[in-house]
């Protein structure tokens, strides 16, 4: 599967696409571009079955030269037989969609396509200023709500900056990833690094670039990272670590078949294993996470601690296993002279156990006013003194 996300504005838009793939024997690796083009004219972003996609390819190829940008909707023209007639005779295949597009002089259009094994071929205009999630990413919880918000305020506070606008885009489904849960890359199938590209009127452009940064972990000291995606000199696409100097080869659908490093790409280490609440907690559909975080101020001589509460319900992906769906957490802070403060641990994430009988009332009464309110907290919550207080 895949994530492969856009914003549409105007005659433009911005495209965010990961580099994953999954074989049949769950074997996973990150070095397949997610798009192709034809003549710099056509351009597809492909989800799903990507032997659906190269039974239809070809067909679409060569009729190239009779698709318009006046007749790419028209039913009965070349590109929509093509897509009607390969989900024909799609039978035994997985569902295959793509985001595309098609440029003449300086205009374009652009456009979707949903492949129904044995079934239909389904399109659909892309409205402007609305956001698209199609692939295994589509999900994440509200994902398209949060990156069109994502998108008005990037609009708002540095205005229209493609690349910018499309790594607010990545940030959010980065933020959604992380609020999925641990291993929630695998479950989905969709690579820690996703690339992003830009359509403005006849120009088309996928983005190189350098990223570096440190990562910082509660349980181990900062980690620098630095990489790279780019072209090189003999147009080949990498992916390459510079902080460990690896460099991985990028396919696209065409050269699938020769590809040689089945590694996955994850220089920030956003898939280093780690505990997951959802396999722990089998029999249940959902948990709460307390967080607790203390900080001293010494030169005002006051602690300060920070709670917020929040409900993550299991959402089953199918085929994938459990993700997490988070709600809005429940925030609170205050300040403390030594005397109380000292007492509250840093303890920041905790998943709570309720009393029997209390989940119903917790959930439904459970606000900022009850959050440092000890003796309400500990009827409902099982050890809260000693997991909280010292």
């Amino acid at each position: 599967m895949t994530v492969i996300a856009m914003y549409r504005f105007d005659d433009s838009a911005i495209f965010v696409s990961d580099f994953r793939t999954t074989l049949r024997d769950g074997t996973q690796y990150d070095v397949m571009l997610k798009f192709i083009d034809y003549d710099k004219r056509l351009g597809l972003f492909l989800s799903g079955d990507v032997g659906f996609w190269k039974s239809v390819l070809p067909k679409i190829e060569k009729r190239l030269s009779e698709i318009t940008l006046r007749n790419i909707d028209d039913p009965d023209g070349p590109f929509r037989e093509e897509l009607k007639f390969g989900a024909y005779t799609g039978l035994g295949r997985s569902r295959a969609r793509a985001l595309g597009f098609i440029i003449e002089g300086k205009d374009n259009r652009m456009f979707q396509v949903d492949l129904i094994p044995g079934g239909a071929a389904l399109w659909g205009d892309i409205p402007p200023n609305s956001g698209v999630v199609i692939g295994s990413g589509g999900h994440l919880y509200r994902i398209q709500a949060r990156i069109e918000n994502a998108v008005r305020h990037t609009v708002k506070d540095i205005g229209m900056d493609y690349y910018s606008i499309a790594d607010s885009v990545r940030r959010e489904i980065t933020d959604s990833m992380r609020d999925a849960g641990t291993g929630s890359y695998g479950k989905l199938g969709i690579s820690p690094y996703m690339c992003l590209s830009s359509l403005v009127g006849g120009h088309f452009m996928i983005r190189g670039e350098e990223v570096k940064g440190t990562h910082y972990d509660t349980d181990g000291p900062p980690r620098k990272f630095r990489y790279q995606f780019i072209r090189n000199t003999d147009d080949t696409l990498v992916l390459r670590d510079l902080s460990e100097g690896v460099e991985h080869k990028v396919y696209n659908f065409n050269t699938s078949d020769n590809v040689e490093n089945y590694e996955i790409f994850d220089p920030e280490g956003k898939t280093l294993p780690a505990f997951d609440i959802t396999e722990t907690l089998s029999e249940r559909d959902h948990v709460f996470l307390f967080h607790q975080w203390v900080t001293y101020h010494e030169e005002d001589d006051i602690y300060n601690v920070y709670r917020s509460v929040k409900k993550i319900e299991f959402v089953e992906v199918p085929g994938r296993g459990r993700i997490q769906k988070s709600s809005t957490p429940i925030i609170f802070h205050r300040d403390f002279d030594p005397s109380i403060g000292e007492r509250y641990l840093d303890c920041r994430d905790v998943y709570i156990e309720l009393n029997p009988g209390k989940e119903q009332g917790f959930e439904k009464e459970i606000d900022e006013s009850l959050l440092f309110n000890d003796s309400w907290l500990a009827d409902h919550i099982v050890n809260y003194y000693s997991t909280f207080l010292g």
